[in-house]
């Protein structure tokens, strides 16, 4: 499998999970869903669940 196909972007991620891309952001940058900032992107696991689904 291509590693290129497990990652997503903020905007890719706002539509699979329903969420606005200021809050997918702020997920990411507080370490609540698997990502990586690279430059000013943030590159985010799409092997993860949906962060609105998971219980605490």
């Amino acid at each position: 499998m291509n590693v290129l196909e497990q990652i997503m972007g903020v905007n890719e991620a706002a539509e699979l999970w329903l969420l606005k891309p200021g809050y997918i952001k702020n997920l990411c940058a507080s370490g609540k869903v698997r990502a990586r900032k690279i430059d000013n992107r943030w590159i985010i696991d799409k092997n993860q669940p949906n962060p609105s689904q998971k219980t605490s």
